[in-house]
């Protein structure tokens, strides 16, 4: 028990629950165009306040193919919405119902079965999650009231590995079809740029006078640029210059 409740063992813990979220993520696809959709032909409010925790891609997809629309998730998994929110918009026409009041609302409980909430933040399918949980233990760590830069430190070597199979891994487009190819689902993606400041940005803002902190999170970032994809490359050194002038070599 006592070992469970260190630190160390917490950090850990967060990295590895965060990358197994990140093993499941889908990989990248062939990506689609913003008008790829279809223009809106309607919403789909959120049926209760609360954090989207999971979707069920596949069921969502056949059921935008049933109905011939596009469904496109108007926030991204980890988001709050409060009730009544636009959570779908649906695209593209389509047999939806949205003429005709019964048909609209079992379109909509059909939809609603494959959508979760709860009240906060879960890692089921959110690994950005499992960063903001790096990031506050971190900031904890660096307050005036803990001053323990060493936990910072080690919460951001667990990003910096987190980070690392991110940057070396094709970006997932969020782009769900059906067995006929045809595009039914589109969920906003948390991408290399949103991570990358979810990672850096407080810790530097809160820890860039401490002795530990600014080089942690400069050889991180370095290493980053080193081994990133194309397209993940520009977002990393954005940050290396951002923290130091001189940034990597191009």
């Amino acid at each position: 028990v006592v070992n469970m409740i260190r630190v160390a063992t917490i950090i850990a813990s967060i990295g590895a629950d965060t990358r197994d979220v990140l093993s499941r993520r889908d990989a990248g696809g062939p990506g689609c165009d913003d008008d790829a959709a279809g223009p809106a032909c309607g919403t789909v409010p959120s049926p209760r306040p609360g954090v989207l925790v999971s979707v069920n891609t596949r069921r969502l997809a056949s059921l935008a193919a049933e109905h011939g629309c596009v469904l496109r998730l108007a926030v991204r998994i980890g988001d709050y919405l409060p009730e009544g929110a636009d959570l779908f918009v649906v695209c593209g026409g389509g047999r939806h119902g949205q003429d005709d009041e019964d048909r609209r609302r079992a379109w909509r409980a059909a939809l609603y079965r494959h959508v979760a909430f709860e009240t906060e933040r879960t890692m089921e399918q959110d690994a950005a999650f499992g960063f903001r949980q790096l990031v506050d233990i971190a900031l904890q760590a660096l307050s005036s009231a803990v001053n323990a830069p060493t936990t910072a430190a080690q919460a951001i070597d667990e990003m910096h590995d987190l980070l690392r199979r991110l940057v070396t891994s094709p970006q997932p487009d969020g782009c769900y079809r059906d067995d006929d190819g045809e595009l039914r689902l589109v969920m906003p993606q948390y991408d290399a740029g949103d991570y990358l400041r979810l990672a850096v940005e407080e810790i530097w803002h809160h820890g860039h006078a401490s002795p530990q902190i600014p080089g942690r999170l400069r050889r991180m970032l370095d290493d980053l640029h080193a081994v990133a994809r194309p397209e993940h490359r520009a977002a990393v050194k954005a940050w290396c210059t951002r923290l130091s002038p001189a940034g990597p070599a191009a």
